[in-house]
């Protein structure tokens, strides 16, 4: 691809994105699921506008901020594991992932999370034994608890009932929380 292809491109993705933001509640419930959850992180990126996680903890309520909270936990497993969720600044959203899988009827998620951290004495609202300076502060954190055995777990479950469907019926059922004011 050139290099106006790639221009092309880019311009592209951001009519679709500025289209996801103009788009009423009632166009929202036209997408596809992969077009809402596109939509819906958009509207989400859109309002966070360079906060803090827990800025946006604050500012987002109802189905938005569940949807933030399990949609970061989400990635963030995604991406680089358990882990990686305690280390990263997802540590504000940690205190509320528990109840936000509950919430969206993720039970198998919430169980999952809930026995790794009661089996090793993990307090989601304390995770400051978790901050680190730089990549061997990481390595060190990963060998602290079997991470990769719940990562595991995690994406086998994900196999059998991927979260982020639970999280998009949750979403759909909760639309009028994610209308632009």
């Amino acid at each position: 691809m050139g290099i106006f292809g790639l221009i092309k491109m880019i311009r592209e993705e951001k009519k679709k994105i500025d289209n996801y933001l103009k788009m009423s509640v009632d166009d929202l419930r036209g997408l596809s699921d992969e077009e809402l959850k596109e939509a819906l992180w958009e509207r989400i990126l859109a309002e966070e506008d360079d906060l803090e996680v827990i800025e946006c903890l604050h500012k987002f309520r109802g189905a938005k901020r569940i949807y933030y909270v399990v949609n970061y936990f989400d990635m963030e497993v995604q991406n680089g594991g358990l882990c990686q969720f305690f280390v990263n600044s997802s540590k504000d959203v940690a205190p509320y992932i528990l109840k936000c899988l509950r919430i969206i009827d993720a039970v198998s998620y919430e169980k999952l999370l809930k026995e790794f951290v009661e089996t090793h004495k993990i307090k989601l609202t304390e995770l400051e034994s978790f901050d680190i300076d730089d990549i061997d502060d990481y390595e060190e954190q990963t060998k602290r608890y079997p991470f990769d055995d719940f990562d595991d777990a995690y994406y086998e479950l994900y196999e059998r009932e991927p979260l982020e469907d639970m999280l998009i019926a949750y979403a759909k059922q909760h639309l009028e929380d994610f209308a632009i004011r």
